[in-house]
């Protein structure tokens, strides 16, 4: 009989060089773009200026990188729009964030 054994030993510091690496900041920034778009595609529209003033912002936190996608503070409204949608289900950035596949 064969008989194979694994063991893994995790390197902390590995661990911090990998999630704070460009690699990952590629990654986040890839899918918070993605976001965006899919916010700015389903965000109402009567003007335009909301949906213009959706951008990503991708920064450094304690754990690692962390993307944002949102509009700037003189659209803040559309987070109302959002949640006064559909009280019973979720709004049209749920809807769209979650069809960005956002990880």
């Amino acid at each position: 009989m064969n008989r194979i054994i694994v063991r893994v030993t995790v390197l902390e510091g590995g661990l911090e060089a990998i999630k704070r690496g460009p690699e990952v900041y590629s990654f986040v920034r890839q899918h918070t773009d993605n976001a965006a778009e899919a916010l700015r595609r389903a965000a109402p529209a009567r003007t335009g200026a909301g949906r213009g003033s959706i951008d990503t912002n991708v920064v450094m936190g304690p754990d690692g990188w962390v993307g944002y996608a949102s509009w700037d503070e003189r659209h803040y409204y559309l987070g109302i729009l959002n949640a006064r949608e559909n009280q019973s289900r979720e709004g049209w950035a749920d809807r769209a964030a979650a069809t960005a596949r956002y990880v």
